[in-house]
């Protein structure tokens, strides 16, 4: 009885010295050829991405997981994606893709991956797009641009700090967030289906506000054009 007390724990730790052995993360260096101008993320892919003039793209996980990663293009499009299997997720570590390239106009997420924009973004005389799903999420501080488009849903996220444009337009819907601080001369926001937007630090010269079925939008429009609300829509406008 004695041994098998002892033989049993000896086991226990045996079986965990190999997990931690089999969760041990390898960085790898990825060749991306350049002339991409959006990317594409998903399947639980977290991209932390810098604005830079060169192109450089390096991949941090398990070595099991590392053979599921997958980088395609398509057009203009990066697509960076983690090859699914058969039964559930085809990885359950984290992925890290480290990349720097020049400023992009398009950020796309999905199926809970993630893009972090560590820098700024000076496209002055672009526009750019953002559109996080299914549980996706977008952050970022410091984009300047012509025109701003953001769309969430499903349970997505978009967090988006000092921003500089024109004209920014923000839709979400399904249970989904986006918040959007800094400045444009004009502001179109549209929550539905539960959604928030959350742009009262988001100084707009004029703009237009919708919000349904739940969902809810404070703003911070001098000039507010339209204002519409409906089914437990609700709406704070707290411009000075």
């Amino acid at each position: 009885m004695r041994f098998v007390n002892i033989f049993i724990p000896l086991l226990m730790l045996m079986a965990v010295g190999i997990g931690n052995a089999a969760e041990k993360t390898v960085t790898k260096a990825v060749s991306v050829a350049s002339g991409f101008t959006s990317i594409d993320v998903a399947n639980g892919i977290q991209v932390i991405y810098t604005p830079s003039a060169s192109v450089s793209v390096k991949v941090t996980a398990t070595a099991e997981d590392m053979e599921g990663v997958k980088f395609a293009r398509s057009g203009s499009t990066l697509k960076i994606y983690r090859k699914m299997e058969w039964f559930g997720h085809g990885g359950r570590n984290k992925v890290i893709v480290t990349m720097s390239a020049p400023a992009l106009k398009e950020y796309e997420v999905s199926s809970g991956a993630s893009i972090e924009i560590t820098s700024g973004v000076n496209l002055q005389s672009e526009s750019i797009e953002v559109e996080a799903s299914s549980g996706g999420s977008v952050s970022a501080n410091g984009i300047t641009c012509r025109s701003l488009e953001v769309e969430t849903s499903s349970g997505a996220s978009v967090n988006l700090g000092l921003v500089k444009a024109e004209s920014v337009e923000v839709e979400a819907s399904s249970g989904s967030s986006a918040r959007v601080t800094g400045s444009c001369t004009s502001a179109g926001l549209t929550a539905s289906s539960g959604a928030s937007i959350s742009a009262g630090e988001l100084k707009a010269s004029s703009g237009k506000v919708s919000a349904s079925s739940g969902a809810g939008v404070s703003s911070a429009i001098a000039n507010l054009v339209r204002s519409s609300k409906s089914s437990g829509g609700s709406i704070r406008n707290s411009a000075k």
